[in-house]
């Protein structure tokens, strides 16, 4: 489809006059499935991409929930049937531009609390 694009920066998707604001986690979902289209990405490489440090305890349900608003996205500017899933994967069934890839929007990392991380040279006092 000519003329479908996403701007990674913004989070907004768009097809012809009409737009959709994607939230971070669908907007990465996309940016992750229109790098590798007309590929496949796996469950597991979608759930890497969107929360690469410290995933969320149900992952699956997660993702699922997030590729439900991506689709409710493509809804918004009348595509439908463009996210397909396969079995335990996901892939675009057409092209989508990507726009500012390289300054995508930062993710909500979940909090790490300092205890768990090691330091290495840390005496207590």
């Amino acid at each position: 489809m000519t003329g479908l694009t996403f701007d990674a920066a913004t989070g907004i998707l768009k097809y012809r006059n009409d737009a959709a604001d994607l939230s971070d986690h669908a907007g990465a979902i996309l940016a992750a499935l229109a790098a590798a289209y007309p590929r496949p990405v796996t469950r597991a490489d979608l759930i890497a991409a969107v929360w690469p440090i410290n995933p969320p305890m149900h992952a699956p349900s997660a993702l699922a929930n997030a590729i439900l608003r991506l689709r409710r996205g493509f809804e918004q500017i009348g595509l439908a049937r463009i996210v397909h899933t396969g079995r335990g994967s996901y892939r675009l069934l057409d092209d989508v531009r990507l726009i500012a890839a390289s300054n995508v929007r930062p993710l909500l990392l979940e909090f790490v609390p300092l205890a768990s991380v090691p330091v290495v040279g840390y005496i207590p006092a």
